[in-house]
């Protein structure tokens, strides 16, 4: 039997992000209500650490999961493109919501 080719370090963009937001909304919960702001910055936080990571891996043009998973130049570009719009989005909404007094 052939092991399988996990190859986890090109899917870490995408793992430390659907991770990080798994704990993120269970942290979320958790906080009182004066520490509701924590939220936003943590997630920019970690959509950095996304984009960092993306950056290693930028130009991998790598496999992982036996080839289910292709990491190339073009996952790159739209991986970073979608983080940018994820920040700014996050940076927006929170802004937003404070403004109108609907943030909780």
């Amino acid at each position: 039997m052939i092991p399988p080719n996990l190859n986890i370090a090109v899917t870490s963009p995408a793992l430390v992000l659907a991770i990080g937001a798994c704990f993120l909304f269970l942290i979320d919960t958790l906080l009182p209500a004066n520490r509701k702001d924590l939220t936003p910055w943590l997630a920019v936080a970690l959509v950095g650490v996304s984009a960092i990571l993306t950056g290693f891996t930028y130009n991998a043009n790598q496999s992982a999961f036996s080839g289910m998973f292709r990491a190339d130049t073009f996952t790159g570009y739209v991986n970073m493109a979608t983080l940018i719009a994820t920040f700014l989005g996050i940076l927006v909404a929170y802004d937003y919501l404070k403004r109108t007094n609907i943030a909780r």
